[in-house]
């Protein structure tokens, strides 16, 4: 079967191990016999390992263990949902890629939460004063190890003289008699339950703190980026501003206090049901006895004042577990889900990008909008399930996925390039310091340097397309035009090519504009030269703060360098290769996470 592989962008067979997420279907299909899909559909997992699709028998990949941080994906999935809630509203006004405040609702305890912590000494008296039966079997054995005897005893000892040690003239003394022997059988009905219930809770209570845990990390380093002072404070700004988009310093402050009290609370029950797990009576029970989901009421379980709190620890155990248990169906809607969720949350954080560092922007739809950079018009566009950057002939697309793998996914068509953007990904994979090298990066909303991972995806690659033309001669043009070049001295002439390797005096500017308007040539040549003096003009002024820099032709190359906010640029050749680089004054080691997007150096 053909599907569209969206790493590469190229339609290929569908492979026998199945990405979740890589590939779009290019026709209606039945998933696994119960879940149809449409024309243009993501294939995602529907929790099976099983991928059969129309019949054709495939197998889904089984991502590395750490991707199923079951914790961490709640936390992550609740905060795209409220973003996407927020984007698909309109209300994206200050919008933030970061956590927003509603987050904040997981470090309330929750109802069982609650009950565990109201009920932890009724489980703990259970362990200390266990109910259990007491069943008893006879045996003979000697009169000396023999504590209570059978019933029966003296009819066993008229049948058998051999257990006699002597006789008297009034009666037998015995050698062996026939003794009841007692044993405690801990493993009743109930006991089982408690030992299943406390293995129940230890992983729920486990699983809270991990997502606890992860939501006061993000909120720590939330605090601490004002103190940062490592950081170039343009970058150090522009993270606190993000972050003050999503929620206050004060806000984060208060919830972080609330979630370090939770995770206290949770902690010290955690530890209490973990020596409940040390104890006699759970050491007693066998580890492999199953008790089944639904509860028979027992005299103990309705009556004791102790074991009938099980009962109601059990249900609200059973409500939450039933609350998240999903069919195939639901499972695969819920992924469907996400990765849409994901696809705003990206496309949204392009939009950004563009309105940052744009002009002229115009929103045709909220899935198209028209911009203009350094003179030529560009377009930030949806297409399906990626989006695409437009500009000067040249794309660059956005490939959201829910999980990053190390693959160079460069296009066989190099006017077309793409980035992976994924939710998530394994724990080996590059930290951010090193993804500006790859094409696959992860950008999620714990990710406080996801927007500036982004940025340094499309500003290099809006500059490129000013950039290489740079040095590079209009030609051929007419002889009466690159006369009028040599005269004004506008330029520099060669043959019948000519190129601007500095920005036009304001003297220059004049004559320009009273000559290009009536000048002999045909439109298409026309708009070249503006462009190129409007680019001109572009690289010799700052785009951080907008002041004119001090620049220095260098042959094909350039150097560019602002007093005013620091900031240098250029281009110039390395192995025989053209290269641009962006930089900060007087930085000798910048890293992406000292500098982000400020410091990029790439092959144009």
């Amino acid at each position: 079967m053909k599907v569209f592989d969206r790493y590469a962008g190229i339609e290929v067979g569908l492979p026998k191990i199945v990405t979740p997420g890589r590939y779009r279907i290019l026709r209606a299909a039945t998933l696994n016999t119960g879940i149809s899909l449409t024309q243009g559909d993501v294939l995602v997992s529907d929790g099976q390992e099983q991928c059969e699709l129309d019949g054709s028998p495939r197998t889904f990949q089984q991502l590395d263990a750490s991707s199923k941080d079951e914790a961490n994906w709640k936390l992550l999935t609740l905060a795209l949902a409220e973003i996407a809630k927020e984007i698909r509203s309109g209300n994206v006004t200050g919008f933030s890629p970061l956590l927003p405040s509603a987050t904040g609702q997981a470090a309330t305890p929750l109802a069982l939460e609650r009950a565990i912590e109201g009920q932890i000494n009724h489980l703990q008296e259970i362990d200390r004063r266990p109910r259990f039966s007491i069943h008893y079997e006879t045996d003979v054995s000697p009169l000396s190890r023999a504590k209570r005897l059978a019933p029966t005893v003296l009819t066993y000892l008229a049948a058998h003289s051999e257990d006699w040690h002597r006789r008297t003239i009034s009666s037998v003394k015995p050698k062996r008699v026939l003794a009841l022997f007692s044993d405690d059988q801990w493993a009743i009905y109930e006991n089982c339950i408690y030992a299943r219930l406390l293995d129940l809770l230890d992983r729920h209570l486990s699983d809270r703190l991990h997502e606890l845990n992860s939501l006061k990390e993000t909120l720590q380093e939330a605090l601490e980026l004002t103190e940062s002072m490592d950081l170039d404070f343009r970058i150090r700004e522009s993270l606190c501003s993000l972050w003050g988009d999503a929620q206050s310093m004060k806000k984060t402050a208060s919830l972080l206090d609330e979630t370090a009290e939770t995770i206290e609370r949770l902690g010290n029950l955690a530890r209490k049901i973990a020596n409940l797990k040390q104890g006699e009576l759970f050491r007693r029970i066998p580890r492999g006895t199953h008790v089944p989901a639904q509860l028979r009421d027992t005299n103990i379980l309705v009556h004791d004042q102790h074991y009938r709190h099980l009962r109601t620890l059990w249900l609200l155990y059973q409500k939450r577990a039933s609350d998240e248990k999903k069919t195939g169906l639901e499972i695969h809607a819920l992924n469907q889900r996400i990765f849409e969720n994901y696809l705003l949350y990206t496309g949204m954080i392009l939009t950004q990008v563009i309105l940052e560092s744009c002009e002229n922007i115009r929103r045709e739809s909220d899935e198209k909008l028209f911009f203009n950079f350094a003179g030529c018009e560009g377009l930030l566009e949806r297409s399906g399930k990626e989006w695409n950057i437009a500009l000067d002939g040249v794309t660059l697309t956005f490939v959201p996925v829910m999980y990053a793998e190390k693959f160079e996914c460069e296009s066989v068509d190099p006017s077309r390039r793409r980035v992976l953007v994924a939710l998530t990904g394994p724990d080996n994979f590059p930290d951010m310091a090193c993804q500006e090298q790859f094409n696959s990066i992860v950008v999620h909303p714990k990710q406080f340097y996801g927007f500036e991972l982004i940025k340094s995806k499309v500003i290099p690659f809006l500059w490129k397309s000013v950039l290489r033309t740079y040095g590079v001669p209009i030609s051929p043009l007419p002889k009466p035009v690159t006369k009028w070049f040599g005269i004004n001295g506008i330029g520099k002439v060669d043959g019948d090519g000519w190129d601007l390797p500095i920005e036009l005096s304001t003297d220059q500017q004049r004559i320009f504009k009273e000559w290009i308007p009536t000048a002999a040539i045909n439109t298409s040549t026309r708009d070249e030269i503006v462009l190129k003096v409007s680019r001109v003009r572009f690289l010799s002024t700052c785009h951080i703060c907008g002041q004119n820099a001090n620049f220095l032709n260098r042959g094909e190359g350039f150097f560019a360098e602002c007093n005013e906010c620091g900031i240098e640029w250029g281009v110039y050749s390395k192995q025989g290769k053209r290269r641009a680089r962006f930089s900060v004054k007087d930085s000798p080691a910048p890293t992406f996470r000292t500098h982000g997007a400020l410091h990029w150096d790439v092959a144009i």
